[in-house]
């Protein structure tokens, strides 16, 4: 048998299914597994459940501002507070008027929930804090002025002792506040009354109080505040 002269084109013959050198040829198909496109696999990530921001460590919400977290039973416990001193008030609560007025007084409350925070966040910004020895001063003081008073108050209002060094722990950061943000602001006087009476001034004391509030106003309107139930 005649074996072609070049090995290297025989080789290529052979691979393309050819005969021998000098007889007919015909190209062969190629395998059609040379052509497979190969699978890609792509990874989806695997969803995740949305976190429920109206609860914080598995107990419920009332709102958050910018965040922080305010607890559904601190609200209700205020509410409960308030109803229990309804029957000391004049009112009918189970009037149109009253249930209107109940309402209100609810959303009321949690308006101050919310104030209440934001004062902290911006006496936070302000380096303004209560030292435990003054808030224990302060709570002396109000118990060396009448004590008896206090007590009766503290239970007219259903409030414990940890409530009541809470709301004037609040109550102090508040007044830092409120001397820090007006320090620069001037009181003035208004003329009232008739020109032949000039004696008839009065100070102006609201001066500051409108300018505190007009700023707070402002901060609590670039709060985030998110609500969830009431």
């Amino acid at each position: 048998m005649k074996i072609c002269s070049a090995t290297v084109q025989m080789i290529l013959f052979l691979l393309l299914g050819l005969t021998a050198c000098g007889q007919a040829t015909m190209t062969a198909t190629p395998p059609s597994t040379l052509f497979v496109t190969p699978t890609v696999t792509i990874e989806l990530p695997t969803p995740t459940a949305t976190p429920d921001k109206s609860f914080e460590n598995g107990l419920p919400l009332v709102a958050r501002v910018n965040n922080q977290p305010i607890f559904l039973y601190s609200y209700e416990r205020q509410v409960t507070q308030f109803t229990r001193t309804l029957p000391m008030q004049n009112i009918d609560w189970n009037g149109t008027a009253g249930q209107e007025t109940l309402k209100q007084t609810r959303q009321q409350l949690l308006d101050n929930l919310i104030n209440q925070v934001i004062i902290e966040q911006q006496a936070d910004k302000l380096a303004i804090t209560v030292t435990t020895a003054t808030l224990e001063s302060k709570i002396e003081e109000n118990v060396a002025q009448n004590q008896v008073q206090l007590e009766s108050w503290l239970a007219n209002n259903h409030l414990t002792d940890k409530e009541f060094k809470e709301s004037l722990r609040i109550q102090l950061i508040a007044n830092q506040l409120f001397e820090q943000v007006t320090h620069d602001v001037l009181t003035t006087t208004e003329q009232v009354g008739q020109e032949n009476e000039p004696s008839l001034t009065a100070v102006r004391s609201m001066t500051k109080r409108e300018f505190f509030t007009q700023w707070f106003q402002k901060q609590r309107a670039a709060t985030l505040i998110e609500l969830y139930r009431q």
